[in-house]
């Protein structure tokens, strides 16, 4: 699918466009739709709930959509915009535009007394304590704050503390998270949203997919197999016994192990020939370990931060089939698996942060010439969903597979231009039977 953007001389789409491809017996029949163009331009500017906002921008046979426009307007208030206030209005600076992130505050104060410690020296670090996250300082009150942190997921963090004697005889205490999310009534959403009619006769058949889908997905995503062949090989390799027989190497930590700073650290000290590289692999000789924590592979970051104290042993094993590859399994204690707390270091605290939500992308099955026969039924109503789709020197080419319902699919795309120019297009095609 090509999409070109017909914009006037001068302008240009320099920023993403939403593209959607969708069933059409997948929109209700009321036809409740709503898009970029039927948003701007009337249900953010009339007061109330419109009903079927789109179809106002659509000449039918009886009236126009000019027609259809005055109709709605002799029914509905606008909002009323004072453009001479607005004028008057001083525009606020743009120096700290950028809000991207979370904001950590607090107070630091002397240890065992509640007197504020102003002009204190605070750092925010990783808990392996090789790259520094931002410094503060506290103002005459003790207060600090760490401005714009952005991770993804939850993320512990260690917060040192010290006078600018460098006493730690200090305690830092961090400010309540306060809660974004507002609870809104079901009677205010009720008033203020009109009922969106599904389509029955979508709903009806897409049972009948679902349950054509269950004879391959019985339990959760697996394939109904008509019959398994077990093959058995024996393998020349020896291993140890023990806990872990497979492993070549397992090592128990005891707390002498504590002295280390990060698994790291450890690895390195017992393994002879293991380094780090400059790109925080770790390797021995030509082999690359890769590290997995509890069944989880974790990244160069991440393993970096986990914690001497929780690891109860490590199993290496090398691939015997490859030289270049192997793998460390790190085991974490049961008590790591629960809440507590940590030991307490004077000036010093570990909290555990909640940053933003992993975005998720959507799915879409990949087919190759091995599975595009498959027999497993694919009846997705939504064929493809991409809310960032750059254009270059405004083109996009888009490909995807349509699924095995024989129906009409509607194509949406929306954007805005450099100038502020609003781009909605729609199209729509037919899948058929092959044969």
């Amino acid at each position: 699918m090509d999409v070109d953007a017909l914009l006037e001389p001068g302008d240009s789409m320099t920023s993403t466009m939403s593209v959607a491809v969708v069933n059409r017996n997948y929109l209700s029949t009321g036809e409740n739709t709503q898009n970029i163009k039927s948003y701007l331009l009337l249900d953010s500017d009339l007061k109330g709930a419109i009903e079927s906002p789109a179809s106002y921008f659509v000449d039918d046979e009886v009236y126009t959509s000019a027609e259809k426009l005055d109709l709605l307007m002799l029914v509905h208030g606008w909002r009323t915009y004072l453009w001479d206030d607005l004028t008057q209005t001083p525009t606020p600076s743009l120096e700290d535009w950028n809000d991207a992130g979370i904001n950590v505050s607090g107070y630091v104060k002397k240890l065992l007394w509640k007197a504020p410690l102003p002009n204190a020296e605070l750092s925010m670090d990783y808990i392996f304590r090789y790259n520094n996250i931002e410094k503060a300082t506290t103002d005459q009150n003790g207060r600090f704050l760490f401005k714009h942190i952005y991770f993804i997921d939850s993320l512990k963090v260690m917060i040192n503390a010290h006078t600018k004697e460098g006493s730690r005889n200090l305690e830092i205490m961090l400010d309540p998270v306060p809660k974004k999310d507002s609870v809104v009534s079901a009677s205010i959403l009720k008033s203020n949203c009109f009922d969106v009619d599904w389509n029955m006769g979508f709903m009806r058949d897409n049972l009948f997919r679902r349950n054509k889908e269950l004879e391959f997905n019985p339990e959760k995503g697996t394939i109904l197999l008509k019959g398994v062949d077990i093959v058995k090989k024996k393998s020349s390799i020896i291993r140890s016994f023990g806990e872990n027989p497979w492993a070549d190497r397992t090592l128990t930590l005891t707390k002498d192990d504590y002295r280390f700073q990060n698994i790291v650290n450890y690895l390195v000290y017992y393994i002879t020939g293991l380094n780090e590289d400059p790109d925080g692999h770790l390797k021995k000789g030509r082999r690359s370990y890769m590290i997995i924590v509890n069944s989880s592979i974790l990244n160069l970051r991440d393993y970096k931060t986990v914690r001497i104290k929780d690891v109860k042993k490590i199993a290496i094993y090398d691939d015997p089939f490859n030289s270049e590859s192997g793998s460390i399994i790190v085991y974490l204690n049961q008590s790591h698996l629960f809440p507590q707390y940590d030991d307490y270091t004077k000036g010093r605290i570990i909290p555990k942060l909640r940053g933003f939500d992993r975005p998720a992308i959507f799915y879409s099955p990949k087919y190759t010439l091995e599975n595009i026969n498959s027999p497993k039924p694919d009846f997705r109503p939504t064929l493809y969903w991409n809310p960032e789709v750059s254009l270059a020197n405004g083109k996009a080419n888009l490909d995807f597979f349509t699924s095995d319902e024989q129906a009409q699919y509607l194509v949406f795309v929306e954007g805005i231009s450099k100038n502020g120019k609003i781009c909605f297009g729609t199209n729509s095609f037919e899948v058929k039977d092959k044969k």
